[in-house]
């Protein structure tokens, strides 16, 4: 064998090792953060969900459509409302009628807060006066509650990340810490499709992009922070059909 034949074949064995490399090492990358290991991606979703050429303002929005405050939740004890389950899920010690402590990781910023020192707020991930806006303002009320309710849709952050979203959709407004850009934009697209609603031209191609890497590559940046719902729900949801059927800033 000559010495060029012998450089190509040495060429070929390198490219092969590099290539098992990567594939070994995308394997061992969760999808998922490790709580929400079966969200589905945007190849599944958003098929579902009607694409608009833009957002159009929907005259009338009110939150007391949504219903009127935080939905009580009396199996967590005294005066617990959807806001105190959503702080639990997170981590965050909510005794109901007194001020929460501990420390949340901020899905958004990813940085830690001090509830019983910084304000937490709980967000919509598709906000309300947006859902009004993209087909929530034909809704029977008790479908409004719902969608203003489900752990889905929900999650705590700090104040200053909701209060800077305020009713954004993802090519307006994504959250600052990059690595949790997918991860939005796949629950996002999923509450989309669990309840009708229809996402704008630009966002989609916003939540595409966002999303690249773990989609077109097998893996994901996302870290291993805990997700604000209960990781039961991720069973219910996923056997059930996607269906088309407070206290924050939207």
């Amino acid at each position: 064998m000559d010495l060029s034949s012998r450089r190509g074949w040495g060429v070929l064995l390198g490219l092969s090792t590099l290539i098992w490399l990567i594939i070994g090492f995308a394997g061992r990358i969760p999808a998922h953060p490790s709580t929400e290991p079966h969200l589905p991606g945007l190849a599944e979703t958003l098929p579902q969900v009607s694409v608009v050429k833009a957002r159009s303002k929907h005259p009338g929005y009110q939150r007391e459509f949504f219903g009127p405050g935080w939905r009580a939740q009396p199996e967590l004890g005294p005066g617990c409302t959807t806001r105190d389950r959503t702080l639990r899920a997170a981590g965050v010690t909510a005794s109901c009628e007194r001020r929460p402590h501990g420390a949340l990781r901020d899905l958004y910023t990813g940085e830690t807060v001090d509830a019983a020192t910084e304000d937490i707020q709980i967000d919509h991930i598709f906000p309300l006066a947006a859902a009004w806006d993209l087909g929530a303002a034909i809704w029977p009320s008790i479908k409004a509650e719902d969608f203003a309710n489900d752990p889905l849709n929900i999650v705590a952050v700090s104040a200053h990340a909701n209060q800077e979203k305020s009713d954004a959709l993802p090519s307006v407004w994504m959250p600052p810490y990059h690595r949790h850009h997918c991860w939005y934009s796949e629950r996002l697209a999923y509450v989309a499709a669990r309840y009708g609603l229809a996402l704008p031209h630009k966002d989609i191609a916003r939540m595409k992009r966002s999303c690249w890497v773990s989609e077109v590559l097998g893996f994901s940046l996302n870290s291993q922070f805990a997700l604000s719902f209960p990781a039961a729900h991720h069973q219910r949801v996923r056997q059930a059909r996607l269906r088309r059927d407070v206290h924050t800033t939207q």
